[in-house]
Formats: structure tokens, sequence, C-alpha cells
């Protein structure tokens, strides 16, 4: 059975937007925050460019912790919004 190609980009999608993530949470973790939170933009921006609410929050919610960056709050905030828009449905 052949996977759509849309399921196909979206799982190429994911696994690019979950080892961003996990690569800027390690580098945050090992004290490179500059690199850490630009790694966690990029797998942000690239989530929520795609829809894939579920990877943008997650890529979000740490760069938080770190920062009091308004426009971080509001992408953060964004994108739960989409997420539980979609999940009361």
């Amino acid at each position: 059975m052949a996977l759509a190609l849309e399921d196909i980009l979206g799982t190429v999608v994911a696994s690019r937007v979950l080892l961003l993530t996990t690569t800027g949470e390690a580098l945050l973790g090992l004290g490179y925050e500059p690199e850490g939170v630009r790694r966690l933009d990029m797998a942000a921006q690239e989530a929520e460019d795609t829809g894939y609410d579920d990877g943008a929050v997650r890529a979000l919610v740490v760069p938080l912790r770190v920062s009091a960056h308004a426009g971080l709050q509001a992408r953060y905030n964004a994108a739960v919004a989409r997420l539980t828009t979609r999940t009361d449905h």
C-alpha cells in the first residue's frame, strides 16, 4: 500500500521539526542559548508554515522559559488556540 504524497511530506516535516526541536533543547541544555533558541525558532517556524501545530507548541514552549519575548508568547498562544479549536470539534 503506497502512502499518499501529503502523508510522506507530513512525515518528513514532522521528523525535521522534531530533529530541530531536540537539537535546540540539547543546545540550551549545554549552555548554548542563542543557537538553541535559533534552532527552536526554526522548528517552530517550519511547523507553523506547514500547519503542524503540535510541533509549533513543543518548539515554542522551551524558548518561552528562557526569553520574555512577546512575539514568542503570541506565536505559542496562537498555536495552542489552533490545537484547541481543532480538538474541540
